[in-house]
């Protein structure tokens, strides 16, 4: 099996009390690549990579991503509290 490039991102939401997913786009949304403070859109940006190719989020901690293109689906198993700040780091392929 040969090596796979990926980057790890981390996302933040606040949460509403009742709702349990958000979509970010890739290609126009800001996000935390991790080792980096600057809040960036790096698949868009110079062209750094292709589009991902597949991504691994969190396990077993009640949250899970999906990627369709260049959109990512954060879902909880329940609705966070209104007002809490929730990070979700993953990684994505490419």
């Amino acid at each position: 099996m040969a090596f796979q490039k990926a980057i790890q991102v981390s996302v933040n939401a606040f949460g509403d009390g009742t709702s349990t997913s958000y979509t970010i786009d890739l290609l126009s949304d800001p996000y935390l690549v991790d080792g980096s403070s600057t809040l960036v859109n790096w698949f868009a940006q110079d062209r750094k990579a292709s589009s991902p190719t597949g991504i691994l989020g969190p396990s077993g901690l009640g949250v899970t991503v999906t990627l369709s293109g260049t959109v990512v689906t954060v879902t909880y198993d329940t609705a966070p509290a209104a007002g809490t700040n929730n990070t979700v780091s993953f990684w994505l392929f490419f």
